[in-house]
């Protein structure tokens, strides 16, 4: 799938959000009950959810610059020309520190 149209990303995105509600009401394994974070009635602490835990893994994600192709680096590169050319505001440069 390839999401060179930033038009489309907002319905991608709430595509994901209509599905996601559409499982959690209509899917009693889409999520656990140690999916996301709950209160602890015992000692009144948060216990945090086992999604966190998918989080920590896909930060370790983030460290790898090794799976990256031309396009993307094309990609980032327009943008970069874009933001310090004809998409450039006034007051961006006082934001860089």
């Amino acid at each position: 799938m390839s999401f060179n149209n930033v038009g489309k990303v907002d319905k991608v995105v709430l595509a994901c959000c209509a599905l996601h509600n559409f499982f959690r009401r209509n899917s009693t394994n889409y999520l656990s009950s140690h999916s996301t974070e709950h209160k602890n009635i015992s000692d009144h602490n948060l216990e945090e959810g086992d999604w966190r835990a998918e989080l920590h893994r896909l930060y370790s994600l983030q460290n790898r610059r090794t799976y990256y192709n031309s396009t993307a680096k094309n990609i980032r590169q327009a943008f970069t020309d874009y933001y310090n050319n004809a998409g450039k505001v006034p007051f961006q440069e006082s934001m860089i520190k």
